[in-house]
């Protein structure tokens, strides 16, 4: 984990960040689903974020952010998913037209993400990565790169097989539903 500085601080400040669309629609596929992620690259980059690692699936997001301490979480993901909503719809106008106004649901999860958290959280994101089948691309490039499937040697948190999405209680990763592909938002 590295330390990021300010003018008068020292911080290491990294959160692991769920939102999804408004009724859990599918809204993020195809040319949509990539405009989504250079919306939320750019909108990180315009207020010093990092995005460690990522995924825009067909209904919700994943990020893994590395923020400065002079933002706090909740206003973070309300300039994200407020520019990105905002763009995408004017954008695309049949998104407009056949679900509404609404892009994002309301509310997110956070999760603070540690030195103990980070193999937990790494492997929350890389599992859905790993679950779903179809298209997958990474953040920075339309490669895959080798770094965001952990070696098999590596442990992992066992994955709930719940047919729904959400955090599984017993291990603190991400219940997912195969069948959706999956856009991944990390180097």
């Amino acid at each position: 984990m590295q330390q990021r500085r300010g003018s008068h601080s020292v911080y290491a400040l990294q959160v692991h960040v769920v939102f999804i669309t408004e009724y859990r629609r599918k809204l993020l596929r195809g040319e949509v689903q990539e405009r989504c992620r250079d919306l939320i690259r750019q909108s990180c980059d315009a207020l010093d974020v990092r995005v460690l690692k990522g995924v825009v699936s067909a209904d919700h997001v994943h990020l893994h952010l590395s923020y400065p301490a002079k933002l706090s979480v909740s206003d973070l993901v309300r300039k994200v998913k407020g520019r990105s909503a905002r763009k995408l719809v004017r954008e695309y106008p049949s998104v407009r037209r056949r679900y509404g106004g609404g892009f994002w649901g309301i509310g997110y999860g956070a999760w603070s993400t540690g030195r103990t958290r980070w193999s937990t959280s790494t492997w929350s994101i890389t599992g859905t990565a790993r679950v779903r089948t179809g298209r997958r691309i990474s953040f920075w490039s339309d490669a895959l790169p080798a770094c965001i499937f952990p070696s098999a040697s590596a442990e992992a948190p066992a994955f709930s097989r719940n047919p729904t999405y959400g955090l599984s209680a017993h291990s603190g990763s991400v219940a997912m539903r195969p069948g959706l592909s999956a856009v991944s938002l990390s180097a």
